[in-house]
């Protein structure tokens, strides 16, 4: 309409140069202000296209994590673990890693034990494969794993691997956590902390006739 309106007085004999210059900065200025709202556009419709989630999802965006609960074209809405709703604009969501916790069917469970140097190893890891075991959420395949990852100070880092469902994570990690303690504590394994050891020297001996 506008083309059409410079076109019809250029046709009357109105100069319009003045006029097609103040709608160039006009628009220049509405660009300027419209450049996070186009960006936002532009990673919404990346979003739509690429669906690296969808509503239901349970995922971290932009540093918070959340239910998806909608999607459009200029933000994301998520409900947070505590039922907070949070809006944010898809431009920063797009430039950011994105993580989707609902993806796959299954996820595993990484608990990191600390196991006091006077524990036999074996028989720690042994104890561990057995709460693995014994937990019914716990998926035969792939099958869990139990390994030594670090030795540190004052103990041994035992890792306890357990693949479940997606929907168990939760409750199996914390049930796992749990359940390694009370049998490390029936196992009279001593709790590791780090502890300093003082040494005191004696002083050296003066040279005779000093």
């Amino acid at each position: 309409i506008i083309i059409g309106l410079i076109a019809v007085l250029t046709r009357l004999g109105v100069a319009t140069t003045s006029v097609i210059a103040v709608l160039g900065a006009a628009s220049l200025a509405v660009g300027l202000a419209l450049q996070g709202t186009l960006s936002n556009v532009a990673a919404g419709v990346m979003l739509l296209i690429f669906r690296p989630y969808k509503v239901g999802d349970l995922v971290e965006v932009a540093g918070k994590q959340g239910m998806v609960r909608s999607l459009d074209l200029f933000t994301t809405e998520l409900a947070t673990l505590d039922n907070v709703k949070l809006v944010a604009p898809n431009g920063k969501i797009f430039g950011e890693f994105i993580l989707n916790f609902s993806a796959h069917p299954t996820r595993r469970v990484d608990l990191i034990l600390h196991v006091d140097h006077s524990v036999d190893l074996n028989q720690a890891m042994a104890l561990l494969r057995r709460l693995a075991a014994e937990e019914p959420r716990a998926l035969a395949e792939p099958a869990a794993l139990v390994e030594v990852v670090g030795l540190l100070d004052n103990w041994a880092d035992v890792a306890l691997r357990v693949w479940v469902n997606a929907a168990d994570f939760g409750p199996v990690k914390s049930d796992l956590f749990a359940a390694a303690k009370r049998a490390f504590e029936a196992a009279g394994y001593p709790t590791p902390y780090p502890h300093q050891v003082a040494i005191t020297r004696e002083p050296a001996a003066t040279e005779a006739g000093a």
